[in-house]
């Protein structure tokens, strides 16, 4: 009896567009309030505000870079290091998925703060750098800091002056000449002609009979260590393409054979007695012979012991003998060009 007494219920459609138009008064608008005026303050302010911060960074790239790269550095070497930095303000503002890796962290702030820093540097220093005004990178002229000095024209007025001429008048005296002597031209007086005595021919230098002895001796000896150094070049070379010949015990005998002349010489020439005129020479021969035979132990030793350092002394003291023979033959030319048809010999 009640529900057909009551009023039917509004339709749902109804319902919904009563709530709506009640809501709607109520509902939040966007604030258009603001004036234009504020708007263009805080343009403003953020625009200095980044200007500052781009200047701030500029000065501060020297420091910066190296903090970057020193950064990069120590998250290779010591990571717990780095993670600890993180730590500190304003590192700590950094989200934890950027600062979970030291080394991923290292490297986003070396690849962000190493550009921007490089380039507002560049923007800040190449103004405040000398010698880079305008944009240039020359230095200013010093002649833009002189001011030109301006000629200063001064007058000068010249007056005439007349200068009367005054005549002179003037008398000429004569002057008496005296008589040109004629010259007479003297005698010749005729001198014998006094001949200057001849100087005596000197008489050829000749060597002595001692001289003599000593060089043909020297000759003598000269001539066996001709032969016996080609013989010791011939076995030499002939271990160039075969060491092994060297413990060969024929070859052995061979090379001291010629080790043995060398010595025998040395100790032999050590007791003559230099004529006069080579004692210098006597003393050079001498001195070649003492490395011949330095050269002759070392080598000997050298080979015996299969030992390359007492060779490369021994190949020392022959290179000092070569040099003391060409000095010998020079002492020899030199003592011989005063005789004449005098032989000549070549010590090797």
């Amino acid at each position: 009896m009640s529900n057909a007494n009551s009023e039917p219920a509004p339709p749902i459609d109804d319902l919904i567009h009563q709530f709506r138009t009640n809501l709607e008064p109520h509902a939040s608008k966007p604030n258009t309030d603001r004036r234009p005026h504020e708007l263009v303050l805080l343009s403003f302010a953020v625009s200095i505000g980044a200007i500052a911060g781009a200047v701030a960074i500029g000065f501060a790239a020297p420091i910066l870079i190296p903090a970057a790269v020193l950064l990069l550095t120590i998250s290779m070497v010591s990571p717990a290091t780095v993670r600890k930095l993180t730590t500190i303000w304003p590192l700590s503002l950094v989200p934890g998925s950027y600062t979970a890796d030291p080394m991923r962290f290292a490297a986003l702030f070396a690849l962000i703060s190493i550009p921007i820093s490089g380039i507002a540097g560049f923007a800040v220093y190449r103004n405040v750098m000398p010698g880079t005004s305008n944009g240039g990178n020359s230095p200013t002229p010093v002649s833009a800091f002189v001011a030109p000095a301006s000629p200063t024209a001064t007058r000068v007025e010249q007056t005439p002056t007349e200068v009367a001429a005054t005549p002179t008048v003037t008398e000429s005296t004569p002057t008496p000449t005296p008589p040109t002597p004629t010259p007479v031209p003297p005698t010749p007086t005729q001198v014998p002609a006094t001949q200057a005595p001849a100087s005596p021919t000197p008489a050829p230098l000749v060597l002595t009979d001692e001289q003599k002895s000593y060089l043909d001796d020297l000759y003598s000896k000269g001539s066996i260590l001709a032969n016996s150094d080609e013989l010791f070049s011939n076995l030499i070379d002939s271990i160039s393409n075969n060491p092994s010949k060297m413990d060969d015990p024929a070859w052995q005998k061979q090379v001291d054979i010629q080790f043995g002349i060398w010595e025998a010489m040395y100790e032999s020439s050590k007791s003559v007695k230099a004529p006069a005129g080579l004692g210098i020479i006597n003393g050079k021969w001498i001195e070649f012979l003492g490395h011949k035979n330095l050269a002759a132990d070392e080598l000997s030793r050298g080979i015996r012991q299969d030992n390359e350092q007492l060779i490369s002394k021994g190949e020392t003291e022959m290179e000092t003998s070569y040099e003391d023979a060409q000095e010998l033959n020079d002492l020899l030319d030199n003592f011989l060009s005063q005789f004449n048809g005098q032989p000549d010999v070549q010590f090797n």
